[in-house]
């Protein structure tokens, strides 16, 4: 196996091969932009001598749910955005196709997973063609125009469907 000898910061090095290895993951960055670059140790592959880059793929999962709320916490706080913030309000153009119910959900709740939406968005209901931009907002307009599954509000159902939404 590959040493986890990394180039930068030894103590952050260090600190990511212990990790790492307590784990039991195969590779590790961390983002601390340093004179010389992000920081990583591991190998690519599980039973391979070949050292992870920054050029392989890194799988982020739910690390994308803590972006979005960090950004829209800082749009919030720059007075962009309203915690109580409705679809309606960010989406007028698209209102009228909405359930009534689900036209004053909030951002609050869109985040807090009390929406009363699926977990998931119906991926194979959405055209694979157009930009990303328009595949999302294809499934806005799709998934809020069904009734909710619950009452927004009033039950927590995790969905990654409201933070795509967000």
């Amino acid at each position: 196996m590959v040493s986890d000898k990394g180039v930068g910061d030894s103590d952050l090095i260090r600190i990511l091969s212990e990790v790492r290895k307590h784990q039991d993951v195969p590779a590790m960055a961390a983002a601390l932009v340093t004179s010389q670059g992000l920081q990583k140790v591991g190998t690519r592959k599980w039973g391979m001598d070949v050292p992870v880059t920054l050029n392989d793929m890194w799988h982020l999962g739910s690390c994308t749910k803590t972006m979005t709320s960090t950004l829209v916490a800082i749009l919030v706080n720059q007075g962009k955005l309203e915690w109580a913030s409705t679809v309606s309000d960010v989406f007028p153009e698209l209102t009228d196709g909405f359930h009534p119910d689900f036209r004053k959900v909030t951002l609050l709740q869109l985040l807090s997973h009390r929406a009363g939406l699926p977990a998931n968005p119906d991926y194979d209901s959405i055209s694979d063609s157009g930009s990303v931009r328009d595949q999302t907002i294809e499934a806005v307009r799709m998934e809020l125009r069904e009734k909710p599954l619950s009452t927004p509000g009033t039950q927590y159902l995790y969905s990654y469907l409201g933070y795509s939404i967000v």
